[in-house]
């Protein structure tokens, strides 16, 4: 018989990797109103490997605009943002919101997907983003059962999804919408929410009648039924307004009728325009049926208004809560550079005292310093538009 006198323990068992908690200081830090942005906290590098031509991140609108309830889970907890680069590719970047720790063992990485340049194959690029959910398809039966046994009904979970509109130069001007979905990690996982790689195909794509000037999605968010509308604007003086979802059928029950409308939307993505706006006619132009170039376009007011720069440096608002009768472009004066403006007021400060020293003249009340004036004012101005004062005047002196 053979006794092994050593004892064979049992191997220790593997302790799992412990995700890091991030403390955050309780006291906020005091923001100059001239420069009302808050300071950097932690600065990352990525390396793409290319140059980067457009950035694009998710709008939110500030808390007095939204419900409290109404950000996306993965905003709470990640960073989400694109980029367009110069091989013409489209790099969709996810990381978490909180710092790496200082040390540790716990990888703490980015994500980083790419739109493979086949897809937008010119360069540059204009990208906007936003977020919308799925909501699962709960019978009415079911809804009623789990009000029954809860005293606070808990909401269905859904998928939330990633829309992303490119629009690039091909052709005419070519939109190309996505819709990626955003999956929830396991706890241990270093991300909290993952992007899916399969969904990096287009799920639809138009030809636009010419290039866009600038896109941008409504700044609202979930379960808003506006938070899916795209704005496109092109340069010649047209703003079209796409919406991504059929609109949702007519409810046919109770239940139905109170879900949110952007609840009970079908799931397919169709862009489709809705409605269209225009500048007005530019009458400067030989042609009587152009209208002002666009400069820019852009939501303002939470999404109740959409602004407008045109080239001649005119600005407008158009309000889209009043009715078609009322929806009015409303142009200010022109923008102007401050070194123009200061110019501006010289020459209005000028001309006034030109006109004081003309009324002066005319009773015969100027001075030696107003004569000066007169005498310098006419000897800059050319012969075409020097004012003939002394010969119309009644000055005693000059008669």
């Amino acid at each position: 018989m053979i006794i092994d006198s050593d004892e064979e323990d049992d191997p220790p068992a593997q302790q799992k990797e412990a995700v890091p908690t991030v403390q955050y200081e309780e006291e906020e830090d005091e923001i100059d109103p001239r420069r009302p942005f808050q300071s950097i906290i932690e600065s990352f590098n990525i390396h793409l490997g290319v140059k980067v031509r457009k950035v694009s991140i998710p709008s939110i609108l500030p808390d007095a605009m939204r419900p409290v309830d109404s950000v996306p889970p993965v905003l709470t907890s990640m960073i989400v943002f694109t980029a367009a680069c110069a091989d013409s590719s489209i790099r969709l970047i996810a990381a978490p919101l909180a710092p790496p720790p200082a040390d540790g063992p716990y990888l703490w990485d980015f994500q980083t997907l790419t739109i493979p340049a086949q897809h937008v194959q010119v360069d540059p690029a204009i990208i906007t983003m936003t977020l919308t959910c799925e909501k699962p398809d709960i019978p009415a039966e079911t809804q009623s059962r789990a009000r029954g046994k809860q005293s606070t009904p808990s909401k269905p979970p859904g998928t939330w999804k990633l829309l992303l509109a490119i629009h690039s130069m091909e052709a005419s001007g070519k939109l190309s919408i996505y819709q990626i979905a955003i999956d929830k990690q396991p706890i241990q996982a270093p991300y909290p929410y993952k992007l899916s790689a399969d969904d990096l195909v287009p799920v639809q794509q138009m030809y636009l009648k010419s290039p866009a000037k600038s896109i941008s999605f409504h700044p609202s968010q979930y379960p808003s039924d506006h938070h899916t509308h795209l704005l496109v604007a092109f340069e010649n003086g047209k703003l079209e307004l796409y919406q991504l979802f059929p609109p949702a059928s007519r409810a046919s029950t109770l239940s139905e009728r109170r879900r949110p409308t952007a609840a009970t939307r079908p799931k397919q993505v169709h862009a489709k325009c809705f409605f269209t706006l225009y500048t007005n006619f530019d009458e400067s132009s030989a042609n009587l049926m152009d209208r002002k170039r666009i400069v820019d376009a852009k939501w303002v007011l939470g999404g109740r208004a959409i602004m407008v720069l045109t080239t001649d440096g005119e600005w407008g608002l158009w309000d889209m809560e009043m009715s078609a009768e009322t929806r009015l472009l409303i142009l200010a004066s022109k923008l102007q550079a401050p070194e123009d403006a200061k110019e501006d007021e010289e020459m209005q400060d000028q001309n006034v005292a030109n006109e004081h020293d003309q009324m002066m003249l005319q009773r015969g009340e100027l001075d030696l310093d107003g004569m000066d004036r007169v005498l310098a004012n006419m000897a800059n101005n050319t012969p075409g538009t020097r004012p003939n004062l002394l010969r119309s005047s009644q000055n005693a002196f000059f008669a």
